[in-house]
């Protein structure tokens, strides 16, 4: 007689947590990619919050879990309710704009499987973003770059694509949803906090998620100085991580907004002499050695049309980096 052999039981549980506002079609790929993997994932928790769209129905329709929520309270709350709500032991948040790549739930499994000690891990973006203006391409492969030549283990946390232990979501409270009521760097505030009670975060670079968003250039100023550069500096500051060179706060970057900002104080010079155009020409140039390693990744990926436009974008996202440092400060000082 042949019996049928039973169905392996994943080790952990692990509960995705997506929080959701009018995600539309995004939304849908998210879950659809996920229901590929269902039989590895023990819920898929759907934490609308607020949506004016069809969402709460496509979610109910794709077999996930729904949480509505009547007052728009931003991704960190949703993210709280929706742990709060699921029962695995892993809780593994996902952004609605997000992808999973085939075999992602395997990757966190073994791993956290392997390391019983490790509270969270964070993967990254690929480098297929699907948006293609180069805005949005220069910010999602950045992302990618950054997070694949970073350190194994990191002090931030990342909401997009990250996952970490219940009990070490427990010991920190969740996300600071007071604190941050827009969706801002709530995760990498986490991050720390994880830090300060001795848990340690690993970037797992096997787990990468393609971006479905579409960036412009006003959207990509706006939010990485207002929701990030501003807000992390004075975190930086009032953590005392000042010197953390972690991610994309290398010297390389430092020494690009210096280059930035004087090649801008000799165009305002050469109001009194031309020469000082030929020094702000140079200063700007000094910018592509200092990122070689990530143009050369542009080069290599989207070609040498995009790798021009990579160095144009490189000098204003080191100028409003400069922005952001000195806001940042200021919102530091005014809180203290």
């Amino acid at each position: 007689m042949i019996t049928a052999s039973p169905m392996a039981i994943p080790p952990l549980r692990i509960s995705v947590i997506i929080p959701n506002y009018n995600g539309g079609d995004l939304l849908r790929r998210c879950l659809e990619a996920l229901n590929r993997e269902r039989d590895q994932l023990h819920e898929i928790v759907v934490v609308d919050d607020a949506s004016t769209d069809d969402s709460v129905a496509l979610a109910l329709r794709m077999n996930a879990r729904v949480i509505r929520r009547e007052k728009n309270g931003g991704p960190a709350a949703a993210r709280n309710q929706g742990a709060l709500d699921s029962t695995g032991e892993i809780i593994w948040f996902l952004d609605s704009d997000t992808e999973i790549r085939h075999g992602a739930t395997h990757v966190l499994m073994d791993h956290f499987v392997a390391n019983p000690t490790l509270a969270a891990v964070i993967g990254s973006y690929d480098d297929t973003p699907s948006a293609p203006a180069a805005a949005s391409q220069f910010k999602n492969l950045f992302h990618h770059y950054v997070h694949q030549q970073g350190p194994d283990v990191v002090s931030s946390f990342w909401s997009g694509c990250g996952a970490m232990r219940r009990d070490a979501f427990d010991a920190v409270g969740g996300f600071d949803a007071e604190y941050w009521r827009e969706p801002m760097i709530e995760d990498i505030h986490l991050g720390y906090e994880l830090g300060k009670r001795g848990l340690q975060i690993h970037i797992l670079k096997s787990l990468q998620v393609t971006h479905h968003k579409a960036w412009t250039i006003k959207s990509l100023v706006k939010t990485d100085i207002f929701h990030r550069a501003v807000p992390w500096t004075a975190l930086l500051l009032r953590s005392n991580k000042y010197r953390n060179r972690e991610l994309n706060l290398g010297n390389h970057a430092r020494n690009s907004v210096i280059c930035v900002y004087l090649a801008i104080v000799c165009c305002l010079a050469a109001i009194w002499h031309w020469w000082f155009l030929i020094g702000a020409a140079a200063l700007l140039a000094a910018v592509i050695p200092l990122n070689w390693g990530l143009l050369s990744f542009f080069r290599k990926k989207r070609g040498i049309v995009f790798w021009l436009q990579c160095i144009a974008l490189l000098w204003l996202y080191y100028w409003y980096c400069g922005v952001g440092l000195m806001l940042g400060i200021l919102k530091f000082l005014r809180e203290k």
